[in-house]
């Protein structure tokens, strides 16, 4: 149980770094002409695009939903970690 726990976790730890690429590469590549930008969007967009909240702020638009999209994920690790580790 505790190697089916690990690898688990450590999927959910990638996948948030992840999150975290595409949102420093949204500031990089504004329009999404790299391939690595294509590539990264095309793991995350998915998933976060069934949490998109977009906030007007000033004359522009915050999109939140990588933050809701790592604070879920924060609660499907505490999940997981309660069910095969017992803390």
């Amino acid at each position: 149980m505790f190697f089916i726990g690990n690898i688990l976790l450590k999927v959910i730890d990638i996948y948030q770094i992840i999150i975290l690429a595409s949102v420093v590469l949204s500031w990089i590549d504004r329009y999404g002409e790299m391939s690595v930008t294509k590539f990264i969007r095309q793991l995350t967009d998915p998933y976060l695009n069934k949490l998109k909240v977009v906030v007007p702020v000033g004359g522009m638009y915050f999109d939140l939903s990588p933050i809701i999209g790592i604070l879920l994920l924060n609660v499907i690790r505490g999940i997981v970690v309660k069910i095969f580790f017992g803390f």
